[in-house]
């Protein structure tokens, strides 16, 4: 797995471009691009934003996704479609990261998820 700030810094240093200006290319505030730059996590949306700015895989940058863009996606369609399931989602990612699980149980996770958001029936 690369890392996202050494990358990022890396671009930045050969375009020449101040984190203002990274943010306005990626729609991303430059505080953000600052927060990526030290070390911090940031949210699904932002990866994506960033990750297409390199040109580089967004899953890339998610423990055990071992490059597989449809995990990404999937995982950022969850999160579109209920916030609150982020959190946890990043939770299972570090667990798979740290070795407390296995990468097909994130899989798992957002195979079931996605299936049940899609299926799930609005009260009435």
């Amino acid at each position: 797995m690369n890392n996202l700030a050494e990358l990022l810094n890396e671009e930045m240093r050969r375009r020449g471009l101040s984190m203002r200006e990274v943010g306005n290319l990626t729609g991303v505030t430059h505080t953000t691009i600052n927060r990526i730059l030290n070390g911090h996590r940031v949210n699904l949306t932002t990866l994506e934003r960033v990750s297409q700015f390199l040109h580089v895989q967004a899953a890339d940058f998610i423990p055990g996704s071992t490059g597989e863009d449809n995990l990404i996606r999937a995982l950022a369609a969850i999160v579109r479609k209920d916030p609150a399931l982020e959190g946890i989602l990043l939770r299972a990612a570090d667990k798979v990261s740290d070795g407390e699980i296995a990468p097909e149980v994130l899989r798992d996770i957002v195979r079931y998820a996605t299936w049940r958001i899609d299926n799930s029936v609005s009260p009435q």
